[in-house]
C-alpha cells in the first residue's frame, strides 16, 4: 500500500484544499473524499476532515509516493505467487496420494505373473486364481480427494488474479485483497493502482508473474488426465488366448490389435 503522510493529511483536511480528482489509467474521473470511500465532495472550510485514509491533493499524495510503485507490485505479485504456489503443491500431493492408492488397491503378484510369463506350467491353479479372480480396491475418480478441491479452488482463484492486472478495476480488487485493511478505501485504491499501472518496473514485475504462472491451468488440465487414467490402470482387464487341437507343436497369435481412448 502507498505510504500516507498523516501530518501532510491533517494540513490539507484543515485548509480543504484541492479537487480530490482521481486519475485513472483512462483519465480523470471521480473524487477522492477524506474518509477514502467511492463518491464525491465540496471543497471548502469544514468539509474535509483530517484523516489518514483519503487525500485531497492528488500530487501530493503521487509525489509522496514516488518509489512506492515496485514495492506495491512486488506486494501483489507476491500474492498471487502464494495461490499459485498452493496449486502447484495441492496438484503434487494430489498426484502422490492417487498413484499410491491406485497401487495399494491394485492386486499384482509380481511372482506369479513372472512365473505364467516363464513357464505357466508351473505356476498352481491357486495362485493363478488368485490373480484372475482379483479385484480392484482403488480410487474410482478425483473427486474423493481434498486436495483435487483445493487445487480446483486455487486454479480458479489464480486464474481470476491474473486476470485482474489487466484493468484498473481489477488492480484495485487485487490491492484491497492484498492489503485487506477497513480504512484502505476506494480513493486510495484507484490512486495506488495508477501508480502501478504508470510504473514500468511495475509492468514489468506483473508481466513476469503472469509468464510464470499463466500455464498453470493448462497444466492442471493435463494432470487430471494423466490421473483419470492412472486411476483406470487400476481395474486392468486380461484378455485370454485359448488354442485347442491335436498333434501340434506350437501355435502363434498374429495381427491382434486393440482400439479405443481411456
Amino acid at each position: 500500500m502507498a505510504y500516507v503522510d498523516e501530518n501532510q493529511d491533517e494540513e490539507q483536511g484543515q485548509g480543504g484544499q484541492g479537487s480530490g480528482e482521481v486519475v485513472t489509467s483512462t483519465g480523470t474521473g471521480g473524487t477522492v473524499p477524506s474518509g477514502g470511500n467511492q463518491g464525491s465532495s465540496q471543497s471548502g472550510e469544514g468539509d474535509n476532515t483530517a484523516s489518514s485514509t483519503g487525500w485531497t491533493n492528488l500530487q501530493n499524495y503521487i509525489s509522496a509516493n514516488q518509489g512506492q510503485a515496485g514495492k506495491m507490485a512486488e506486494t501483489v505479485t507476491g500474492k498471487i505467487g502464494e495461490t499459485a504456489q498452493g496449486a502447484i503443491q495441492g496438484k503434487e500431493a494430489l498426484s502422490t496420494n492417487v498413484r499410491s492408492d491406485v497401487d495399494k488397491g491394485t492386486v499384482k503378484d509380481q511372482g506369479v505373473i513372472a512365473g505364467l510369463e516363464k513357464d505357466p506350467t508351473k505356476v498352481s491353479k491357486e495362485a493363478y486364481q488368485s490373480q484372475k479372480n482379483a479385484s480392484y480396491g482403488g480410487p474410482t475418480d478425483l473427486s474423493s480427494y481434498n486436495e483435487y478441491a483445493q487445487v480446483q479452488k486455487n486454479i480458479g482463484q489464480l486464474g481470476q488474479q491474473l486476470a485482474n492486472t489487466e484493468s484498473e478495476g481489477g488492480r484495485r480488487a487485487l490491492l484491497k485483497d492484498t492489503y485487506a485493511r477497513p480504512d484502505y478505501g476506494y480513493g486510495m485504491q484507484a490512486l495506488d493502482s495508477y501508480i502501478i499501472n504508470a510504473s514500468p518496473e511495475s509492468q514489468q514485475q506483473i508481466a513476469a508473474t503472469k509468464g510464470q504462472y499463466g500455464g498453470l491451468a493448462s497444466d492442471w488440465d493435463k494432470t487430471q488426465q494423466d490421473l483419470t487414467g492412472y486411476i483406470g490402470s487400476g481395474s486392468q482387464f486380461q484378455i485370454r488366448f485359448r488354442y485347442v487341437g491335436y498333434y501340434d507343436w506350437y501355435w502363434k497369435v498374429d495381427d491382434f490389435q486393440l482400439t479405443g481412448s481411456p
